[in-house]
């Protein structure tokens, strides 16, 4: 119902709790006072599940007609709003009612005629607020629905890499593969060519500008002991700025060095000695350990 309309019913109760009798005014006094009681009442607590309703179909309204779910969304809040003109219709009808019966002596039945339609209104209420838990938990699926559709349409643009001009351009973070270490040392093996090429791609990146600031992260597997690669991952963090450092990197720009261990790995990797690790094949774990086994370049102060 458009909220004209509604306007109108609302004029037509206090028009007709406003007909007075000539007749025993102390009963139409009485009554009159309940009947405007009744009326403020259902006035405020279907206005309440107007805006609500409103609410929902605000929201239905930003949702792609194409969503599934929504649809239905659409059709229960217009049978709602139906309902909720005719219930606006029934309190008015109440309230007419009962003035009715005022005006023919009848003080008891106008004070029934408030309290059965108080409580058959009462309990149509109580309905259309359940069917708008139900609309809104619908809405709720189809909102996450058409958000879903929309990433998967539109996904964000991958971040640069370290050999990107524009990674040291932003607080980007990246995790360099291919630096290795003689086993179980902090030693940089850069006899394998892997290690070479990675590091000179942190060189390069360290030299994009002179006011990069950065820090570097030491990460290793899970196997062995944690304490332990927690201090062999931060001495091997330390190798790298050691290294960067004798390749010309002024000091200054690395501004943090840290060691994480086996905390924060890039692949699910199973804790040792666990039955995941004991089911999980050799090649695979394998493979797993020497991805989380890396550094981290973290941009703390960007180029400008």
């Amino acid at each position: 119902m458009r909220s004209g309309t509604r306007s109108l019913i609302v004029a037509s109760l206090l028009a007709a709790a406003a007909v007075g009798c000539d007749h025993r005014p102390e009963d139409f006094r009485r009554v009159q006072a309940s009947t405007d009681a009744f009326q403020s009442s259902w006035a405020r607590r279907i206005g309440e599940v107007e805006a609500r309703h409103g609410e929902l179909f605000a929201r239905a309204q930003k949702v792609p007609a194409d969503t599934a779910g929504i649809a239905e969304v659409l059709s229960g809040l217009a049978a709602v709003d139906t309902q909720l003109d005719a219930l606006g219709g029934k309190a008015a009808g109440v309230t007419e009612q009962a003035t009715a019966k005022v005006q023919e002596k009848h003080r008891r039945l106008a004070e029934e005629a408030l309290q059965h339609g108080e409580r058959d209104l009462s309990a149509e209420l109580a309905a259309l607020t359940a069917q708008l838990d139900e609309i809104g938990a619908q809405l709720d699926a189809a909102e996450a629905a058409a958000g879903a559709a929309s990433a998967a349409a539109n996904p964000p643009p991958p971040p640069p890499q370290l050999d990107d001009p524009a990674f040291a351009r932003g607080t980007y973070a990246a995790d360099v593969s291919g630096v290795e270490f003689q086993r179980d040392t902090a030693q940089l093996d850069l006899v394998k060519p892997t290690s070479k090429a990675a590091l000179d791609r942190i060189v390069a990146f360290a030299q994009t500008c002179d006011g990069l600031r950065f820090g570097i992260t030491g990460h290793t597997a899970k196997d062995g002991d944690a304490r332990k690669n927690q201090l062999l991952s931060e001495a091997r963090a330390h190798a790298v700025r050691k290294h960067l450092i004798g390749a010309g990197v002024v000091a200054d720009k690395i501004v943090r060095v840290e060691g994480v261990g086996g905390t924060r790995p890039l692949l699910a990797e199973p804790e040792p000695g666990t039955p995941e690790e004991a089911a999980m094949q050799t090649g695979e774990l394998a493979r797993i350990r020497e991805v989380n086994r890396r550094i981290g370049i973290q941009v703390v102060t960007p180029c400008m």
